[in-house]
């Protein structure tokens, strides 16, 4: 038996089977194999052998090796999607598969001469402005040119096109967040770097402490700014005693996240109907009202719960906010998990929170209760009030990401984006990760800043 094992293992050795080489022996008939688009994986050795086999692997990529993008050819890949490539000027630099694929990755980043003359620039702006009727912002001018801001920044100095750009603010619609607080508020700072020492802040309201980000969906993507840099920036400004709210732009190209969000900046400014919590009555509601509320109402949308409470004006019998319990979602160290929890757009209630959660705490008598702040749009003060602290074990989540199309504002969350259902879709192929499938399909992944946990126990 040992000399069949020693000759399998001889004659396996070396051999190449379809796309494979096999390069180790692993014991128990696994063996390490080598694509010849550099991949290594480990397969059976049925499978090998069997090239009709169901497992039998062949090469998805292969048609990338020797392909050029821009100044750069392929030649070798590496896992986790990443190709090999040598630049024209005989550099080599490793690129996801992705981002050669979408195109934002031409070069190894040598070529010094700009790519767009001065003329060039002006035409394009020119175009812009008879589609638009103004001239452009600096971040709608890095869409149309397809090159990152600082590098806009560089032409509009040194082509002297300060005349030519919008250049206060970033894009539209950083414009017309700005000028919604300028009109409440005299202190507003516009590109803050002061502050932060050096950090630059979209927009900053010192007298509140708050400040706002606008976040476009190509140049705040994964691929520029990497998975920690919103959840590192909102925790920079909260060791500051600075609350940051960060906007995406595919949120603001939502009507209804829109108008949300927008409810969240005059609740800032104070431009709400007010009311008192003495002038309400709680109420158990079904949870099919509360997902209906929570559709209208919750930046979040819907979540299912076992519990949900009503704040209703005594008078009018209006429905002026909820707040939700259930079994936790994500644990089982808590009782209860407050599970949502908003007002109707454009309104406070004074005291409301506290008086929702008083009732639950009377009527359920919960040992312990855990929840979720979005730290992108929240700083977890109102949790604090009712009592709540930050969990010891881990206090924040990993940044939460979704895919935002190139060509669209459709987005697909990470729910919905996992290999397993993209595979049930038809979409890319089974050596393939996640991540390759969705920037083959020219999806930019967006992170966010991640959520606070806090728990409450009596």
């Amino acid at each position: 038996i040992e000399g069949v094992r020693v000759s399998i293992h001889a004659a396996m050795l070396g051999s190449t089977f379809r796309d494979l080489t096999v390069i180790k022996d692993l014991g128990n008939d696994r063996w390490l194999c080598r694509c010849k688009c550099g991949v290594t994986r480990e397969v059976r050795g049925y499978d090998l052998r069997h090239p009709f086999s169901d497992n039998a692997y062949k090469c998805k990529h292969a048609f990338n090796l020797g392909e050029k993008f821009g100044k750069l050819t392929v030649i070798g890949r590496k896992t986790g999607g990443i190709c090999v490539c040598q630049c024209e000027c005989g550099s080599i630099k490793e690129v996801s598969i992705g981002n050669l694929l979408n195109g934002s990755t031409t070069s190894c980043g040598c070529s010094v001469k700009p790519l767009y003359t001065r003329d060039e620039i002006i035409k394009v702006i020119n175009n812009y402005k008879r589609e638009n009727g103004i001239y452009p912002f600096p971040y709608d001018l890095s869409n149309l040119l397809n090159v990152g801001m600082t590098t806009v920044y560089n032409y509009i100095h040194d082509y002297g096109l300060e005349s030519y750009v919008n250049t206060y603010y970033g894009s539209v619609a950083e414009r017309d967040i700005a000028e919604h607080f300028k009109s409440k508020f005299k202190n507003v700072i516009i590109h803050d770097r002061k502050t932060l020492n050096g950090i630059e802040l979209d927009i900053y309201l010192p007298d509140k402490r708050i400040a706002i980000e606008f976040n476009g969906n190509y140049w705040h993507s994964a691929n520029i700014k990497g998975k920690r840099y919103h959840q590192e920036k909102s925790l920079k400004c909260a060791a500051n005693g600075i609350q940051l709210i960060h906007i995406f732009e595919y949120e603001w190209a939502d009507p209804k996240l829109k108008d949300k969000i927008t409810s969240l900046f005059n609740r800032i400014t104070g431009d709400v109907e007010v009311h008192y919590a003495r002038n309400t009555l709680i109420k158990e509601i079904t949870n099919s009202e509360a997902l209906e509320f929570e559709d209208k109402n919750h930046l979040q949308g819907r979540a299912n719960a076992e519990i949900s409470l009503g704040l209703f004006n005594i008078k009018s019998n209006e429905l002026l906010g909820i707040m939700t319990f259930g079994k936790p979602r994500f644990t089982d160290k808590y009782e209860y998990e407050l599970v949502r929890m908003c007002y109707k757009l454009n309104t406070l209630v004074v005291g409301g929170s506290e008086k929702l959660f008083k009732y639950f705490l009377n009527n359920y008598d919960p040992s312990s209760i855990f929840t979720y702040c979005a730290l992108s749009k929240f700083s977890g003060k109102t949790y604090i009030n009712l009592g709540f602290k930050l969990c010891k074990d881990k206090p924040i989540t990993d940044p939460n990401y979704v895919w935002v199309s190139n060509h669209s504002e459709e987005v697909i969350t990470r729910y919905n984006s996992t290999k397993q259902k993209l595979l049930e879709n038809g979409l890319g192929t089974p050596d393939m990760t996640e991540d390759e499938i969705m920037e083959a399909l020219k999806y930019n992944k967006l992170y966010d800043s991640g959520n606070l946990r806090f728990e409450y126990w009596r």
